[in-house]
């Protein structure tokens, strides 16, 4: 299979905040195990924050293929989401076939999602979210809505592209969302 990134997207809890060092300690031990299935001299995980509503929290993580993925994900779950779920609540989950190296994990990232993106993409690189596909996806979607849904239904483009930090590039995508990003800690 070939190499893949998730996007986690989840909010803080009320009363939780990303400058706390119960939330530091977790995504650094967080960041810490994940670099264990990725021997790379370069970055392949990190933990941003909605620079337009801080209280969002983006992780973002690369492997290079779906089964390191699901081997590290089974431990993750275990050992991590209790203290996650203590901080968070889930938004959403979005998985890209494709390298990390293809985006680099730039200190501000613009990450977009939506629908028709030849109406909004302009830079950067991106592809369509292939998560509702996966075996994980699925699963997640039977548990949550009963059944599964057809895959075109669910398809996004999710683009990711530096940003000088400055709010411009005001195009949101139909039916989607623009986040403006600023790395909180990145292994």
């Amino acid at each position: 299979m070939p190499p893949m990134i998730k996007f986690w997207l989840s909010t803080l809890k009320e009363g939780k905040s990303i400058d706390s060092t119960a939330f530091q300690s977790m995504i650094s031990d967080i960041l810490e195990f994940c670099a264990t299935y990725t021997k790379s001299d370069s970055e392949a995980h990190a933990f941003y924050h909605d620079t337009k509503d801080p209280t969002r929290v983006l992780m973002i993580t690369g492997y290079p293929s779906q089964e390191l993925n699901a081997e590290a994900d089974k431990i993750y779950a275990e050992r991590f989401l209790p203290r996650m779920f203590d901080q968070v609540q889930h938004t959403w989950l979005k998985q890209l076939d494709m390298s990390i190296a293809e985006i680099h994990l730039e200190d501000n990232l613009i990450v977009a999602y939506g629908k028709e993106p030849s109406a909004w993409v302009d830079r950067g690189t991106g592809g369509w979210d292939v998560w509702p596909s996966t075996p994980q996806g699925k699963q997640a979607a039977a548990k949550i809505q009963g059944s599964v849904r057809p895959e075109m239904e669910n398809q996004m483009w999710l683009q990711i592209a530096a940003w000088n930090g400055k709010i411009e590039d005001s195009k949101v995508p139909r039916d989607g969302e623009k986040l403006l990003v600023k790395k909180i800690i990145s292994r």
